[in-house]
């Protein structure tokens, strides 16, 4: 309805696109600054907040990623994927753990440190990534 109760023409599906895709445009930018801010104000580059997430979503999902899955999904180099996991595994966000069908590859794992950086982050997210059997906060 627009004004005064006046019915509105409905829009074509090539208007609705549009304005979806704008809509869509607006708000991955929007993610994106905020992304940043976070990751400045927690001491943390926006690719470690961003891998940390994506390990935390496959972890959950049962589907653990490798270095070699992140660095395919991050669109980064080989060189840059291991820089950034040796970073986050010092600063205990995540540890690498043996793939138990592959002894030679490493699934990457996030640790309680990584899941309270990411709650400061994504609160929503903390529910369906705590482990089963640990309570939120989580004690390590």
């Amino acid at each position: 309805m627009g004004k005064r109760g006046a019915r509105q023409k409905p829009l074509r599906r090539s208007e609705l696109d549009k304005l979806m895709s704008a809509d869509l445009r607006a708000v991955t930018a929007q993610s994106e600054r905020i992304s940043r801010y976070f990751a400045q104000q927690n001491g943390v580059s926006n690719n470690d907040l961003h891998a940390l997430l994506q390990i935390m979503v496959a972890e959950t999902a049962g589907t653990p990623l490798t270095s070699v899955e992140l660095r395919r999904s991050m669109n980064v180099s080989s060189a840059a994927i291991t820089y950034l996991v040796e970073r986050m595994t010092a600063a205990d966000h995540i540890r690498r753990e043996p793939d138990p069908a592959d002894r030679r590859r490493a699934q990457l794992r996030y640790t309680a440190g990584g899941l309270e950086l990411a709650a400061r982050s994504s609160p929503d997210l903390v529910p369906t990534c705590a482990p089963r059997g640990r309570s939120w906060p989580m004690k390590t």
